[in-house]
């Protein structure tokens, strides 16, 4: 004896409401597993265009998706909607779902909802539905964007830097795998002389210079006042590359208020210390990020000292 989780003698009135319901969803499809047939409740118009005249499930659930889905998601959702399977994939479960971007509606979620067991609660009718979330996806991933981007720079912050280390963590290693840590020359003095408007135009310079040195080749965050950190996949020559450029870009940079900057970098490579976590890997990288500062100031200190003396002869004579 079947159990019926949707009975099939339903009311004309019922109909009704379950008919308004489905009306909520892009596309809404009864299937009969055993029979191989479908029932449309609901669908938009360039599904009945691919489903007119067609009976045959299994057929006509492969030519939808395949005519409706990106081909980016082809594979996933062919194996999500494969009706051969799902009995056994929804073994236990009241329903199934999943997400894909379409064609004709973006991002939609597609959801396979028990109707109908047999004795040995095995389902042989299932509710199909598809339903419209690209503005929900969208609010979403503005969401992730407001609480993973620095509101300064732009460039992503501490938060996406931790989330993104330990994905990686997660990955194969990968030797060519590098953490690059930086720190604005003169921050605090440009503040301090100038005002934090300079400040913020030192910054919005420094992030600009880092963010089109890097490209799409890795990812730039900001992690404190003067510091960002750039993970990236590049080979020695690369980064000594992508460095050079970097310092061309800001000795060449000239701002309203701030004349010139440098930035300070340290750099740290999977391929040095194979077995040590990202974290470990980062430290090391602020550790030569910081030798590079104070041979910078040296470097400054030693030359003012130098124009101290050749002004301190002159006056002599």
């Amino acid at each position: 004896m079947k159990k019926m989780l949707l009975d099939e003698s339903i009311s004309d009135e019922n109909y009704k409401v379950l008919l308004a319901l489905t009306n909520l969803y892009h596309s809404a499809h009864m299937i009969d597993l055993e029979k191989n047939t479908v029932h449309e409740y609901n669908a938009a118009r360039h599904i009945k265009e691919i489903t007119e005249g067609e009976t045959d499930a299994v057929y006509m659930m492969n030519q939808v998706m395949k005519q409706t889905v990106n081909e980016k998601y082809l594979e996933d959702v062919l194996k999500f909607c494969d009706l051969t399977t799902i009995a056994e994939r929804m073994d236990g479960k009241n329903s199934l779902e999943a997400e894909f971007v379409g064609i004709h509606i973006g991002w939609f979620r597609a959801r396979f909802v028990r109707v109908e067991e047999n004795e040995n609660k095995r389902m042989t009718k299932t509710l199909f539905t598809t339903e419209e979330i690209d503005s929900e996806k969208r609010r979403i991933e503005n969401l992730i964007r407001m609480i993973s981007t620095d509101e300064l720079t732009g460039v992503l912050n501490r938060r996406a830097l931790e989330e993104e280390l330990s994905n990686r963590e997660a990955l194969e290693k990968d030797h060519d795998f590098t953490y690059i840590s930086m720190d604005v020359d003169g921050l605090k003095r440009i503040n301090d002389s100038l005002g934090h408007a300079a400040g913020d135009e030192l910054l919005l310079a420094a992030a600009e210079c880092i963010k089109t040195t890097v490209g799409e080749k890795g990812k730039v965050f900001r992690t404190g006042g003067d510091e960002f950190q750039v993970i990236l996949s590049a080979s020695k020559e690369e980064i000594q590359q992508m460095l050079s450029k970097l310092k061309r870009k800001t000795l060449n940079w000239s701002g309203k208020q701030v004349a010139a900057f440098t930035i300070a970098c340290g750099v740290a490579r999977k391929d040095e210390l194979p077995n040590v976590k990202n974290e470990e890997l980062a430290r090391l990288a602020d550790e030569r990020m910081y030798e590079n500062k104070n041979v910078h100031y040296k470097k400054i200190i030693n030359a003012k000292k130098r124009l101290l003396s050749a002004i301190d002869k002159m006056e002599e004579k």
